[in-house]
């Protein structure tokens, strides 16, 4: 399993498989793709990379919260308020996500032909976000067997150091032995780990499971990041996700 890098986007080696996915992600090459604050049309500048229409596009206001949203060709071209999740079961439909250090993930099932993505921070984290996509999966007709799950590029622990405080909300509310790293008396989450343990513990088989490794603060230079930042240079990366005919 391996990211490929190319032009500003990334793919994931897991999906490869899949001639009738799209999913990619961009990276700061491709510029600040924020369609939260800016206009949906922003992210036209990854759309076009795979001749898809704005109309056909479906993004998020996120507020790092746990509300799943279900897409369809009724509301498509919308961007959705107070929403950190999104899935859809129609083709020609494509969701999109943007982070900046926080983690981006993806899901397809193969069999039912359903794709999913969230938003997921140490919050939406904290509130299941990533168990309820997988239970809004099963609620359209999923096996959790034939879902397969990319993590995508995030904020790793190497970087990302938190309060005691919250360290010992994510050991009370997780209890996952490798989710907190202590160094010279400061605390390091790993986000990422602690959603492929809550993937696995929801019975994702781990072979169906990409884990991004790449930090996005160490790797400042590719991607955008919340921490490593300045104002001048902030941004935000864009994934997307669907299912083409």
């Amino acid at each position: 399993m391996s990211i490929k890098h190319s032009d500003g986007i990334i793919s994931f080696s897991i999906f490869d498989k899949f001639p009738e996915l799209i999913c990619f992600f961009s990276t700061r090459k491709l510029g600040n793709l924020n369609v939260g604050k800016l206009p949906l049309s922003n992210a036209k500048k990854m759309l076009n990379f795979f001749n898809i229409d704005l109309i056909d596009f479906a993004a998020m206001n996120q507020i790092h919260g746990n509300i799943i949203s279900q897409v369809d060709k009724s509301n498509k071209g919308k961007l959705f308020l107070k929403t950190d999740g999104l899935i859809t079961q129609d083709k020609n439909l494509f969701l999109g996500v943007k982070t900046a250090d926080c983690v981006p993930l993806f899901f397809y099932d193969s069999k039912q032909k359903i794709v999913g993505i969230v938003h997921a921070g140490w919050k939406g984290t904290l509130i299941n976000i990533v168990q309820k996509m997988i239970e809004n999966f099963v609620k359209n007709g999923s096996d959790v067997k034939n879902i397969f799950v990319v993590i995508g590029p995030h904020i790793g622990s190497c970087c990302y150091d938190i309060s005691k405080e919250r360290a010992d909300k994510f050991t009370d509310k997780f209890q996952f032995p490798k989710s907190i790293k202590e160094r010279k008396g400061k605390y390091y989450l790993d986000l990422g780990y602690v959603n492929l343990q809550i993937l696995l513990n929801a019975g994702v088989n781990p072979e169906h499971i990409e884990l991004s490794y790449e930090c996005t603060s160490c790797k400042n230079d590719i991607y955008f990041s919340y921490r490593k930042d300045t104002v001048e240079t902030y941004g935000e990366m864009m994934g997307i996700i669907g299912i083409r005919n």
